[in-house]
């Protein structure tokens, strides 16, 4: 899956925001709407989109940009 249409899942089922709001470099505590319950979001999305089912809330909190999410998807 390419860069673009996972940000566009970010932005759709965990941030609900407009894609073009997050870039690589959006830091997530500059998201409004980064909370628990968009990190409970994401692990969903790691499950749904990408069968990941590893990925628990101490990687999540390393977690400072966009890129870093997109780097465990892969």
């Amino acid at each position: 899956m390419e860069t673009q249409n996972k940000i566009k899942i970010l932005a759709d089922e965990v941030f609900q925001v407009d894609p073009s709001e997050l870039s690589l470099d959006t830091k997530l505590d500059s998201i409004s709407t980064w909370d628990s319950m968009a990190v409970l979001a994401l692990i969903s999305v790691y499950e749904e989109h990408f069968q990941k089912l590893d990925i628990d809330g101490n990687t999540i909190k390393n977690f400072i940009t966009i890129q870093d999410i997109l780097e465990t998807m892969n």
